[in-house]
């Protein structure tokens, strides 16, 4: 009905525009084509950037001056420092200035201690399947099974944060937010563990908790199984506040991607036509779990357990042994994701090349501004007239 309705249809990035169009409203795209638009979602810059993040927003402005305040493209000209060696050093030193402003924060708010230091990997968004929380603490059971195994692995010091709300009565999502804290009760307790890595849940998530920590986000992980998120604006913040992303080739991931260029990102995963293509010849994680010792393990940990709670409804949701399934395909993308996160690790060592990545993927993400978005909604939608 809303489509029928509606004078004008967009999808809110290019990916899902295209899926609108060409496979859940097929027949209305072929009937009124020009109905269907794309205008990708953007963020203002002013307040995710330049207010929350002002030592960040300083040095940009030292730089360039002060023009992307009102026009965000210009944040492109930063492009031209990607070899001044000092702005570099600067980069990472605001970056590590802004996680330990998070540490305190945090401190202070829950009684917890992280060490600005370790990388931080974040998850921050409404605790749902399709986003794939689950997938995330997989990987932090998996760093820690390598753990236990060797002690003596060479493995990066990160930080696992995770925020968001569930709906009241959404049980799943409950359970992964029970999994996600008693594995960080687990690995608090582990001594040698502890040491290398460290998981959190960030409670009470608001406007107010991302101003804090979208500024001290290493890794921003947009990880949804591909052609289900329809846009995601948290990348657009994190990124434009110096975040790389680890991501599925969804929402507005892939046209991130395409503006900061290769390097800024670490993708992984099926394509939207890929999980069309395992649906229809039929998805069996068993398959999967039988071919991967790594998943196997994980599979273990979750059925032994983590701080004395047994998870095995989650293992058997994963493995589609029980009556509600995962149909969001965590074991499907999950060595794909292991190996995305092993070349960021790799990268990560070389602390230069890492702020190169990040100064080129604040200096494009100027297309992401609200600005320009509500710009397209008066050219492509609401054809306006702009007063003089």
């Amino acid at each position: 009905m809303a489509v029928h309705a509606s004078h004008t249809v967009n999808g809110v990035a290019q990916i899902h525009s295209e899926i609108l169009k060409n496979r859940l409203f097929k027949n209305f795209a072929s009937v009124e084509p020009k109905k269907f638009v794309n205008i990708t979602n953007g963020v203002t810059h002013r307040r995710w950037l330049v207010e929350s993040n002002p030592q960040l927003a300083n040095l940009i402005t030292q730089s360039i001056g002060d023009k992307y305040y009102t026009e965000a493209k210009a944040l492109h000209e930063l492009v031209k420092l990607k070899g001044d060696a000092s702005i570099l050093k600067k980069i990472n030193q605001i970056k590590f200035n802004n996680k330990k402003a998070f540490a305190a924060w945090l401190k202070e708010k829950q009684g917890i201690e992280i060490n600005p230091e370790t990388r931080f990997d974040v998850i921050i968004k409404r605790i749902h399947e399709y986003k794939r929380q689950l997938l995330c603490i997989l990987r932090v059971i998996h760093i820690y099974n390598e753990i236990k195994a060797n002690p003596d692995a060479k493995i990066t010091p990160q930080t696992f944060i995770f925020s968001g709300k569930a709906a009241s009565n959404y049980y799943m999502a409950k359970r992964i937010i029970k999994l996600i804290n008693q594995v960080a009760a687990e690995i608090d307790k582990d001594k040698v563990a502890n040491k290398i890595l460290k998981v959190v849940f960030v409670e009470n998530f608001s406007v107010t908790v991302s101003e804090k920590l979208l500024p001290a986000i290493d890794v921003t992980q947009q990880i949804s199984l591909a052609g289900w998120e329809a846009s995601g604006t948290g990348n657009m913040k994190a990124v434009m506040n110096g975040a790389l992303m680890m991501c599925t080739y969804d929402g507005a991931n892939a046209e991130i991607a395409k503006h900061c260029g290769t390097g800024g990102e670490f993708t992984f995963g099926l394509s939207p036509s890929e999980v069309e293509q395992l649906w229809a010849d039929g998805y069996k994680p068993i398959d999967i779990y039988n071919q991967s010792k790594k998943i196997v393990g994980v599979i273990d940990a979750l059925n032994n357990g983590f701080n004395d709670e047994c998870f095995k409804d989650i293992a058997s949701y994963l493995l589609g042994t029980s009556h509600n399934n995962d149909n969001y395909m965590c074991l499907a993308d999950f060595e794909s994701y292991i190996a995305a996160h092993d070349a960021m690790d790799a990268m990560y060592r070389d602390q230069t090349k890492w702020a190169k990545a990040v100064l080129r993927n604040i200096s494009n993400m100027g297309f992401f501004s609200s600005d320009r978005s509500i710009e397209d909604y008066v050219a492509k939608v609401w054809k306006l007239t702009r007063l003089k």
